[in-house]
């Protein structure tokens, strides 16, 4: 089946108002089956939740996402990826809930016997949810919105906070992302938008750090109108920007640099905030002690972990990696702000050009050129060269930046290694196969950057 196209089907988790069932769907034969929504892959949760509501009704109160399965489909690159979307009960008559077909009760001993069978991948993912409904805690890593209930304090917070800077909320708040690492909601008002944030414990300091540098810098950032440093929760201004692309996206890289470049010399103030020091000299260390769950990486996302041999390959080249480090540390360039997680998805641009900088869940102290590469990730290598040295032309200074930012590069994958091995222990076991493909793509990443910087220095010297 030559040119499959890869798609994603969430299925949905709605326990009964007993939670002693889940709701199913009923075609006109009488067959159960689970609720499904089938689209393309990577959409955003609002999408989801749209989709869940034409399915199944308005009364759906979301809470997580859980488990992810992934296969090959046909013989190319395609797969199919199927994930739950775990609902709180649900209590409303059925004959009120909308969708093609009826709907119906069916008792958790029946599911077995009754609908279609899980892929394996997700049957540990429905057990623990199934043991949750008869009173089994729920894992300690879990953040409070994601619970039953869980989600109203931050929303009763939300509406005082909105209200105290002379605004009226206007109907209710609109999650945008809602995952273990945190929950963003968008707050329209009589005076415009605004957005809530809820960050979870491995990024608790983001909405301290946020405030720091939007007081420092305001515009690069979004405005901060309220923080609770305690629950790590944070009340953002509307910073009015539309995507950034195309030419544009060469100033994005600029600024950040700009803003980098304020920094140094300041470290001492983040650190003060709770960004982490994650430079080059720790940088060979954690790598290696990463690369122990690339195993784990490749069990939870077999159709993306990395094989034996490139494993194999990873591990030798540790002491290479651990030089490259040595040199980064000695090339002059001071300790700075990093984003973390800087990318076109993490900018935007406004009408007047200038452009603002989101989500510093990932901030920290470190090799300022280690931010670059996730930013050229994502682009093509035709952009590539231009947005290189649009950065570069931020750090005049620097007399060979190009390769200075060649050898950031193989850091900076290694860097995102590590950051996806961290949420990979960090958060609750049905939420890791969301991190381990990343942590695969960044390993196999570390490989090519350091043929390309390899082979760059082997041409100059020939």
């Amino acid at each position: 089946m030559s040119g499959s196209v890869s798609y994603d089907d969430h299925l949905l988790l709605v326990p009964s108002p007993a939670r002693d069932a889940v709701l199913v769907q009923v075609d006109r034969s009488g067959e159960r089956r689970w609720p499904t929504i089938r689209g393309d892959r990577g959409r955003e949760l609002p999408e989801l939740l749209a989709d869940a509501g034409r399915l199944a009704g308005p009364h759906l109160v979301f809470l997580r996402s859980a488990g992810r399965a992934e296969v090959p489909i046909g013989d190319g690159d395609a797969t199919a990826r199927t994930a739950f979307l775990v609902h709180d009960a649900l209590d409303v008559p059925l004959d009120d809930l909308p969708g093609p077909g009826g709907w119906a009760w069916c008792p958790l001993d029946d599911v077995a016997t009754t609908l279609p069978p899980l892929p394996g991948a997700l049957r540990g993912s429905f057990s623990r949810w199934v043991d949750e409904l008869h009173g089994a805690p729920p894992p300690p890593q879990r953040p409070a919105w994601a619970n039953p209930g869980g989600i109203a304090p931050f929303l009763a917070w939300l509406d005082a906070e909105v209200r105290a800077t002379g605004a009226t909320p206007e109907g209710e708040p609109e999650v945008l992302q809602q995952w273990g690492i945190s929950l963003v909601v968008r707050q329209r008002t009589d005076r415009g938008v605004l957005f809530g944030k809820a960050v979870g414990a491995v990024f608790a300091s983001e909405p301290a750090i946020t405030r720091l540098l939007a007081d420092d810098r305001p515009g690069t950032v979004p405005g901060v109108l309220a923080v609770d440093t305690e629950r790590a929760w944070v009340l953002l201004d509307d910073a009015r920007i539309r995507p950034i692309e195309g030419a544009q996206a060469a100033e994005g890289l600029r600024a950040l640099a700009r803003l980098q470049r304020a920094w140094i010399g300041r470290t001492d103030e983040l650190r003060a905030v709770g960004c982490p020091d994650r430079g080059a000299a720790t940088l060979a260390d954690d790598l290696a002690t990463s690369l122990a769950d690339l195993d784990l990486a490749a069990e939870l996302v077999p159709t993306r972990g990395l094989d034996a041999a490139e494993r194999a390959r990873l591990r030798a080249l540790l002491p290479a990696f651990a030089a490259l480090c040595r040199d980064a540390a000695a090339d002059g360039l001071p300790l700075t702000l990093l984003h973390g997680d800087c990318h076109p998805g993490n900018t935007g641009v406004r009408d007047d050009g200038s452009v603002c900088l989101l989500d510093w869940s990932d901030a920290a102290v470190g090799h300022p050129f280690v931010d670059v590469d996730v930013w050229l990730s994502h682009a093509t290598e035709d952009e590539r060269p231009a947005l290189r040295a649009a950065y570069l032309a931020e750090w005049p200074e620097v007399a060979d930046g190009e390769t200075a930012l060649l050898r950031a590069d193989v850091l900076c994958a290694a860097y995102q290694v590590v950051t996806s091995q961290r949420l990979l222990r960090a958060l609750e076991e049905d939420e890791r196969p969301g991190f381990a493909g990343g942590m695969s793509f960044w390993a196999r990443r570390i490989l090519d950057r350091y043929d390309v910087l390899v082979g760059e220095v082997s041409s100059r010297s020939s």
